[in-house]
């Protein structure tokens, strides 16, 4: 029986590059501002991975606008840097595209920003779509992204699609969109808040885990 997935959906950030700059900034924010201290480490964990205007509005309510000034304002002081691909993963992408895997990219960052990131390191002719936080009315969790990115394949709900990602985020939308989740190497804090969830996923290390799966997976 053969159970390879025929779709890849990835996240960004954490995912198939680096995200260490963007959650130092978050909570440098956090810490500029004196937010954040009476907010439950759980709720923090799970929403700083919600499109923005979700998660500071479910985090710091009426403070939300707030915080988002302020942080695009410490990240447009930060040095611009292009991003950092994760160890291994243009080598996973070439392996799955020479395996005529479909890949795509669903982000809760912003698009405009998700796709200068994408080309600047030449990996959109990996996907079929890219798509960012500002491209539907929802964001992850919510099975919107996912819809849209696979509106324009045939028959998306017939074929097997393996969701990765680094949050619970991911996980939830997984879960969604009839997906089988896949949580990369993620921090300890997310880690266990999925944990504490309940919610079904496979854990792996790393991108050479996931091709290594993938050849697993005739039985």
């Amino acid at each position: 029986m053969n159970n390879r997935p025929e779709i890849l959906i990835f996240d960004w950030d954490g995912t198939l590059v680096k995200d260490d700059d963007t959650f130092d900034m978050f909570h440098k924010t956090m810490r500029d501002l004196k937010l954040g201290y009476n907010i439950d480490e759980s709720m923090l964990v799970e929403y700083r991975y919600y499109p923005m205007k979700d998660s500071l509005r479910l985090l710091f309510g009426d403070e939300a606008q707030r915080f988002e000034e302020k942080y695009l304002e410490n990240m447009r002081n930060a040095k611009a840097v292009e991003p950092i691909q994760m160890d291994g993963a243009v080598d996973m992408l070439n392996y799955f595209k020479e395996n005529n895997v479909q890949m795509f990219i669903v982000s809760n960052k912003r698009y405009p920003s998700l796709r200068l990131e994408v080309e600047s390191l030449g990996w959109e002719e990996y996907f079929c779509a890219i798509i960012g936080a500002s491209d539907t009315q929802r964001g992850k969790p919510w099975r919107d992204p996912v819809d849209l990115a696979l509106s324009a394949i045939q028959n998306p709900d017939q074929k097997l699609k393996w969701f990765i990602g680094d949050s619970i985020v991911d996980v939830r939308c997984a879960h969604e969109t009839q997906c089988i989740p896949f949580l990369i190497n993620p921090k300890r804090d997310t880690e266990l808040v999925i944990m504490e969830s309940g919610l079904d996923h496979v854990r792996i290390n790393s991108h050479e885990c996931l091709i290594k799966k993938y050849k697993e997976s005739v039985i």
